[in-house]
């Protein structure tokens, strides 16, 4: 049979053995508890962090439509001011005109030189000009 010493040697290497597995589990069970602990916390970061992606495009939405508003306003102002500068342009052969008036200019040359119909040019002749409309319709 075995020996007294020899069942208290297999009692004592069975209680360690029951002593690491106690430690053991509770340092799982430990670890357990930490995961599900950092779990909850990743879970609740997910859930601000969609609720601010919520935010976020909610945002962008209302963004885009001043975008498109301002966008559209802009278009038109540019319309606009492109079509001062044409009207500009277009003014422009009128102010040299009348400068050439009154420098003495007679409807020909207004009409060669500025590009005007002869009814606009005598019609200018007669609101610029400084003199008989007779005498400068056409110079020798």
């Amino acid at each position: 049979m075995i020996g007294q010493p020899v069942i208290l040697f297999a009692l004592f290497i069975l209680l360690l053995g029951l002593i690491s597995l106690a430690l053991a589990l509770s340092s799982l069970a430990r670890a357990v508890k930490n995961l599900k602990s950092d779990t909850l916390a990743l879970a609740k970061t997910v859930v601000r962090q969609q609720n601010d992606m919520a935010g976020l495009c909610s945002a962008a939405i209302v963004i885009d439509e001043r975008l498109i508003e301002h966008d559209g306003h802009l278009s038109r102002l540019v319309a606009d001011i492109e079509a001062a500068n044409g009207q500009r342009e277009a003014n422009r052969s009128y102010y040299l005109a009348i400068d050439k008036i009154k420098k003495g200019a007679n409807v020909e040359e207004l009409v060669s030189e500025c590009g005007l119909s002869l009814a606009e040019a005598a019609l200018l002749l007669r609101l610029h000009g400084a003199g008989d409309l007779d005498s400068r319709k056409s110079s020798p």
